[in-house]
Order: C-alpha cells, then structure tokens, then sequence
C-alpha cells in the first residue's frame, strides 16, 4: 500500500514539474524575479490606460509573495501550486487564480482533494478579507493529467457529472495539463486576464 502511494506521489512531483510554465513565460516577454528561497515571473502592461501588473508563481512563491507585499501578518495555511495574480493599478484590485495541479492514475484518494476545492477557495477568499486590507477576487481551477481529465469527459459517470456540476455552480473551471499545447493554452489564458 505504502509503495503504491509513493509511486503516485512521485508521478504527481513529474506532473506539477512537467505543467511548469518558466520556458514559455520568458519566451513571452516575464521576467524572472529571484527572491532569497524561490523565484517567480512578473510582467507590466499598459493598455488603453489600464496600467496592470502580471505576476506567475509556483509553489511557495506565492505566500511569500502576497505575505510580505501586502503586510498579512498570519501565514496562509496552504501552499498553492500555480498562481496567476493580476494587479490593476487603477482601481488597485487583484485577481488571483489558483490552479491546483492533481494527478492520479487509479482510482483513490485524489478525487475528495477535487471535492474539497470548493471549501479550499472559500478558505482563501476568508482570510484576505478578515486578514488583509487587499481588494481581491479570487478564481479557483483544477489542472488535471490525462486519467482524471477523461473521468471529467465521461458523460456515463454519474459522480464526476455531479462534480462538474457543483464546481461550475462555484465557478471552478478544471483544465487538462496533459494536452501537447497545454503551455501555449495557459500562455492565453495569461494573457486573457489582462
């Protein structure tokens, strides 16, 4: 048992490694911004007057990020594995987009992580607003590999029609991130929330 679930979490680190976007970011025009532990992309934008900043983290980057820029002194209680966050600095709103990656390739365990995405947002959007002065909107998705993308498809699996239900009733999207322009689909969606 013990081994079939290192395994698993061996091929989740491969996934979250493999759905990385550093190579695609700075063929884009990011720049990769080095802190004292980690490292993220960051991008300005001027359009039509609307002055944005774009920035990409993974993993820690993010809660160290947001922590000491926007003075929360409480620590957020879960690390996040992608995270698009956009600043306009007109009306100084953030957009935050979460993309939690899961992987699995048998049935198991994964699938009550993909239930619980809706109290995991709920719980983020909790703390900034008891925590922080920061105005937010916060944007959930899952980023799936190809086994649980497919159970998602599967229009005779009644559990999954009902999660696809109850994640778009809380705006939830779900991608896949084993698709061969799964980068150059992110790019865009990076680029759609400017």
């Amino acid at each position: 048992m013990f081994k079939n679930r290192k395994k698993r979490n061996i091929n989740g680190k491969k996934f979250e490694y493999k759905t990385r976007l550093d190579e695609k970011l700075i063929n884009n025009n990011f720049i990769k911004k080095s802190t004292k532990n980690d490292y993220y992309f960051y991008k300005n934008y001027d359009i039509d007057n609307q002055y944005k900043e774009i920035y990409v983290f993974e993993q820690h980057s993010f809660n160290n990020f947001i922590e000491s820029h926007y003075n929360i002194n409480n620590k957020l209680f879960r690390i996040y594995d992608l995270v698009i966050l956009t600043h306009n600095k007109i009306n100084d709103e953030l957009c935050i987009h979460i993309y939690e990656k899961k992987y699995q390739n048998v049935e198991g365990s994964i699938e009550t992580k993909l239930w619980a995405s809706i109290a995991l947002k709920r719980e983020l959007e909790l703390f900034l607003y008891y925590y922080s002065n920061i105005n937010v909107r916060i944007y959930y998705n899952l980023l799936l590999n190809k086994f649980l993308y497919k159970k998602f498809q599967d229009k005779n699996n009644v559990k999954y029609n009902i999660l696809k239900i109850i994640l778009k009733e809380n705006n939830i999207n779900y991608y896949s991130g084993d698709t061969r322009k799964y980068k150059h689909n992110m790019i865009n969606i990076i680029n759609k929330n400017l």
